[in-house]
């Protein structure tokens, strides 16, 4: 099962996307409910926003990829229906 990484959501604005630097504060973690364990356990220099993103997204997307291999077995074994057959 693909797990999505906490991300800092709240940090992230088009003028700071090649940020590099210190960890981001907790409170920018508040979408991900971040617990203080995990917070601490995050590397606390050389944090690097583009590549948190990217990381981050290929996380979403393979998460997805996931969710719809599921979605179509289940239908393909419940319904005998190839789900790729169909446009929606």
């Amino acid at each position: 099962m693909i797990k999505k990484r906490d991300f800092p959501h709240l940090f992230v604005e088009e003028n700071n996307l090649n940020y590099i630097g210190n960890k981001h504060d907790i409170k920018y973690y508040s979408l991900s409910n971040i617990s203080l364990d995990d917070y601490n356990q995050i590397n606390s220099s050389n944090c690097n926003l583009k590549e948190e993103c990217l990381k981050y997204l290929e996380k979403d997307v393979l998460g997805l990829l996931e969710v719809l291999n599921k979605v179509s077995l289940y239908y393909f074994n419940e319904f005998g229906v190839n789900i790729l057959k169909y446009l929606t």
